[in-house]
């Protein structure tokens, strides 16, 4: 039911603002920005799940570094000698704090890569169709991405929530709204 109300209720929002407001002027760099977000997501909570955090965050963290990589090729941006050494050390820091010889790389490795990676692609992508596209069109498409596929799979994992927690959630959604929108 809840699914049904979220549903008409963005229907309703859509309609008030027009069909042709929501539509996306970035063409496909767009779409795959938002698909990108959408393995992020699912390869960043798969991480999580199977691997401590410190191991999880260590490669997460990476982005910042990725971000500047994938720069170069997305936005045209040069970077220096000096620059280039800073993210090649800051990689390997990156491989060495992970301790290869005594941890056991798995699979957890390869989706918090995935997820630094896709993480970072989209940062790149906002930049570049950001001054294009009207922020509600960036937020939108990688929210409903996440809602019909994690609402596909919901019926096959779903546990009951305490309602005690409804309303930290709701803080949370609000919170992450707003810093979507500052980050745009």
């Amino acid at each position: 039911a809840a699914i049904i109300r979220s549903c008409l209720q963005l229907e309703k929002k859509i309609m008030q603002i027009g069909i042709e407001r929501i539509r996306r002027g970035s063409g496909v760099l767009g779409y795959l920005g938002a698909l990108v977000l959408l393995l992020n997501g699912i390869t960043a909570f798969y991480a999580f799940s199977v691997l401590p955090l410190t191991q999880t965050y260590t490669i997460l963290f990476a982005s910042p570094l990725l971000i500047t990589l994938l720069a170069i090729p997305i936005l045209g941006e040069r970077i220096h000698v000096r620059r280039a050494i800073a993210i090649v050390i800051g990689l390997i820091g990156v491989f060495v704090a992970l301790r290869p010889g005594e941890t056991h790389l798995g699979l957890g490795h390869l989706a918090a890569v995935v997820a630094a990676i896709g993480g970072s692609f989209a940062s790149v992508v906002v930049r570049r169709i950001g001054s294009d596209e009207r922020p509600i069109v960036i937020m939108l498409y990688p929210m409903m991405a996440n809602f019909f596929v994690m609402g596909a799979v919901l019926g096959f994992v779903y546990e009951p929530m305490p309602a005690t927690h409804i309303g930290l959630v709701a803080i949370m959604a609000i919170l992450g709204s707003a810093a979507g929108l500052i980050i745009i």
